[in-house]
């Protein structure tokens, strides 16, 4: 029988982390004087509402989670966080109506990039750091996931903690939650670090900083409707390269770093294959725009680099039309579009990692 009790109590924590977050377009809406004040408040509320009731009712439980309870909190902590990040949107009436919100909001917490929304440039600042701060959300929730949860379902190939039950004892709480304290801490590291770079590239603090939670979640939202294209900066398209590749990293490796070792990162097969993958891509498009006359060959392998690393991780950024660039460009990023980052990153696709395992095994079994 699976205990309700004790996914309760881990969903009120995730519901009062989500309203904090929420705290931020509201006082961007206060500050600006915008209308959608009262939409954020009122979907704040309701989100803290929520989770102050799952924590008062569960305040006396003892939380014992197997696979099963396990299951059930992945599930309803993506609906949950999904359907109150919806609130907001049907609220403010941003969208033509529940369904759309919901599309808004699913595509932002699992970092997809579709929208329903247009004309960018025009709307609200605070729906548009709403909707930047949701796939950043994303992000992080699909890192911790792997951490704190996959491992104990001994499923994805990740064991990262190793016990001798399935059931999240007391004596693995503590190390899931060192873990997951340090996995935030240097999510929010690599945020700001993005967004400074940006705002020395040349964006203003306000593009920086939405552009650097989607570029750091490799989700892609953009405050333009041109994406990248808006700026026409070769700066700030080197740091989206740059943050986007670290995005498509393990974020596991990410913690040696922290404590002064950066060797496990560099040594990585996964992350060496990565690059390797992405270099080559790269270089077949310069070379290829290079060739045809469309640019020349410093911002040919710019503009390349750029969209390749954008469609490999799954981010979804663009700099240009590269629905004109020909035949090849538009095969490769088919491709690339299945290939993904690294395992135990924010970025989509099938990974490397995998790849890597069905090389192996053809060259064991065929070869």
């Amino acid at each position: 029988m699976i205990a309700f009790s004790s996914v309760a109590f881990f969903l009120g924590p995730i519901l009062v982390g989500l309203g904090l977050v929420m705290l931020a377009p509201c006082f961007l809406a206060w500050e600006m004087g915008s209308a959608d004040l009262g939409a954020f408040l009122i979907s704040d509320a309701a989100t803290m509402a929520t989770a102050a009731t799952l924590i008062l009712a569960t305040r006396h439980h003892k939380p014992v989670l197997r696979i099963r309870e396990m299951f059930l909190l992945t599930n309803l902590a993506w609906f949950m966080v999904c359907l109150f990040g919806a609130l907001p949107f049907v609220l403010s009436q941003t969208v033509g109506g529940l369904t759309d919100a919901v599309f808004e909001s699913v595509s932002a917490v699992t970092t997809t990039g579709a929208t329903v929304l247009s004309q960018l440039d025009q709307l609200p600042k605070d729906i548009l750091l709403w909707r930047s701060t949701m796939q950043w959300i994303g992000g992080l929730g699909i890192i911790g996931l792997g951490a704190a949860i996959l491992p104990y379902l001994r499923i994805g190939g990740m064991r990262l903690f190793r016990t001798e039950s399935s059931d999240l004892s007391e004596k693995a709480l503590p190390k899931t939650r060192r873990v997951l304290s340090r996995l935030l801490l240097t999510y929010l590291i690599l945020t700001a670090l993005c967004a400074g770079s940006y705002w020395v590239a040349g964006m203003d603090a306000f593009d920086a900083i939405n552009h650097a939670m989607t570029t750091v979640s490799t989700g892609g939202f953009s405050t333009h409707d041109k994406s990248f294209a808006f700026f026409e900066s070769g700066r700030i398209e080197i740091v989206g390269v740059l943050f986007m590749l670290l995005g498509g990293v393990p974020f596991m490796l990410y913690l040696p770093i922290l404590s002064g070792h950066p060797t496990p990162l560099l040594r990585d097969s996964q992350v060496h294959t990565m690059l390797l993958i992405y270099f080559g891509a790269a270089s077949l498009l310069a070379v290829w725009l290079v060739a045809t006359g469309q640019m020349e060959s410093v911002s040919a392998f710019r503009e390349a680099a750029f969209n390749v690393v954008s469609i490999a991780t799954t981010t979804g950024f663009v700099s240009a039309d590269y629905m004109e660039w020909g035949a090849l460009a538009v095969m490769l990023f088919f491709f690339l579009t299945f290939v993904g980052g690294c395992s135990g990153s924010t970025s989509g696709g099938i990974k490397i990692f995998r790849f890597k395992i069905a090389f192996v095994m053809f060259r064991e079994t065929i070869l």
